[in-house]
């Protein structure tokens, strides 16, 4: 790989881990080339150690997608958890449990996930995998079972109560009809995501939560919402999904003749634009051309299209938009949002 092959490929094996790192509520503490080391439970939300194994399965069904699509250069990979105490301040973070994950890390199999024994006490056979003589290989997640947990689980909101009853007024007023925003400011660490988990698994339960964030590598939080929500929704192809993720806009109701224009309808239209800003592959058709001419017209019915879209979404129950370091966006995103 030249040097620019091995930049592209780092950059996409951080796009696709921070997301999911942080979603299962990891502080990324080290980084070393290709290598993470992340803690789980500093904030604690629910059961720590069921957060990082869940999201090492994820990590290697979204590394297993991408390599789909890079067979020449895949990402291969090896995940050790460990679980134990250690001195922790903002993100840094020392103790011989580092050493001791490293370890296990070692023993993993190429593409696995290896815990050691007391991260698998800690986990409640919410996992399927094989007794190893270092503890066990992960190999599936019970969903069910840890969706159970989850419903049962108590996160901590100790010193945070003021910010968590903010967060629920905040909510209902916005149930009335009014549009409303919140915004949790503090270092990493310091409890937001616990509020924020706290909230939603007790006052929200009716609620569509769209959860994205912005990083270094990828700094706009509502395009990373929406694209979670869309990979999550069914469907066999992307087309399909995009299908159902627009079907339930209230497209607008004027002529053909005045749209931007060569496109046949507002759903061809509304296909290219959304799924363009997704990142989804759609259909070539003539406007497309039209619209990569004029660029300031492809980004006003860009945003025209995303609003129809969270619009829809919001028609039967309420939406929350949940986006996480909001410091990592860029200016355009931020006026977008």
């Amino acid at each position: 790989m030249t040097p620019d092959e091995i930049a592209r490929w780092i950059g996409d094996f951080y796009t696709i881990a921070e997301p999911v790192l942080s979603r299962h509520h990891g502080t990324i503490v080290h980084r070393i080339g290709d290598e993470l080391i992340v803690r789980f439970g500093v904030p604690s939300v629910g059961n720590n150690a069921i957060n990082a194994v869940l999201a090492s399965v994820e990590l290697r069904d979204a590394f297993s997608v991408w390599n789909e699509g890079h067979r020449d250069n895949p990402i291969r990979f090896r995940i050790g958890i460990a679980s134990g105490e250690a001195l922790v301040k903002g993100t840094l973070t020392v103790g011989s449990v580092l050493d001791r994950s490293m370890e296990v890390q070692s023993s993993a199999p190429m593409d696995g996930i290896q815990i050691d024994s007391e991260t698998g006490d800690r986990i409640n056979g919410t996992f399927t995998g094989l007794d190893t003589p270092w503890g066990f290989e992960v190999r599936e997640a019970n969903l069910r079972a840890i969706e159970l947990l989850n419903k049962r689980r108590e996160i901590p909101t100790v010193g945070r109560e003021h910010e968590l009853l903010s967060v629920a007024e905040t909510y209902r007023a916005a149930v009335t009809g009014r549009p409303q925003t919140r915004l949790l400011v503090g270092p990493a660490g310091s409890g937001r995501r616990a509020v924020i988990a706290h909230f939603e698994s007790r006052e929200a339960e009716e609620a569509l939560v769209l959860s994205g964030e912005a990083t270094r590598w990828r700094n706009d939080p509502l395009r990373d919402a929406l694209r979670n929500h869309f990979e999550r929704m069914p469907g066999a192809t992307a087309i399909e999904k995009l299908f159902r993720l627009l079907i339930g806009s209230q497209f607008p109701r004027e002529p053909l003749s005045s749209l931007p224009y060569a496109f046949e309808s507002v759903m061809e239209l509304m296909q290219y634009l959304v799924g363009r800003y997704l990142g989804v592959e759609v259909p070539k058709t003539r406007g497309i051309r039209y619209l990569r001419r004029n660029a300031s017209l492809l980004e006003e019915w860009t945003q025209k299209g995303v609003a129809l879209v969270l619009a829809g979404l919001s028609k039967s129950r309420p939406l929350i938009l949940e986006w996480h370091n909001l410091e990592q966006t860029d200016a355009e995103s931020l006026e977008v949002i």
